[in-house]
């Protein structure tokens, strides 16, 4: 009998709670996996996959990995600040004082711009549940935009 598969959601938030837990993963391998280039991902990228979820790393197509690496690059890098289930996304990014370009960059293009916002969330210590975030990452929705947008332009500048 075979374990069942878990969803997008359950694998982005057990690889946050990893992120999120000091000594989970040790600070080499976070340091090597924040400087990861998306679009070619090295073998800390894998290493850290076959360890933690061979079935993730197993899956992954050309298109998919450049969008899983981006992820688990901003994962790393916002560590403590990820909260599940606390701040949303949009809400967490004007927080942080991201710009509207940079929200709107973001939005068009988040596979390229996901690090860059997470590194606004550590300079400002902008706690924020990144699930969302991914999932827009993976999977792009006019729906996720409108959340994310919304939740954004709603919430007062600081």
């Amino acid at each position: 009998m075979s374990l069942p598969t878990p969803s997008p959601v359950d694998q982005i938030r057990r690889l946050a709670g990893l992120f999120r837990t000091k000594h989970a993963i040790s600070s080499g391998e976070r340091a090597a996996l924040r400087r990861l280039n998306p679009d070619a991902p090295s073998a800390a990228f894998w290493s850290f996959l076959a360890r933690v979820s061979p079935e993730l790393a197993n899956s992954l197509t050309d298109a998919s990995t450049p969008r899983w690496a981006s992820v688990i690059q901003s994962l790393a890098t916002i560590g403590v600040f990820i909260e599940i289930g606390s701040t949303r996304p949009g809400v967490a990014i004007r927080r942080a004082g991201v710009s509207d370009l940079r929200l709107r960059q973001f939005l068009e293009s988040p596979t390229l711009r996901l690090p860059g916002i997470c590194r606004f969330f550590v300079q400002k210590g902008q706690s924020v549940d990144p699930t969302t975030l991914a999932l827009y990452v993976l999977w792009p929705s006019p729906e996720l935009h409108a959340d994310i947008a919304r939740d954004f332009y709603l919430t007062p500048a600081p």
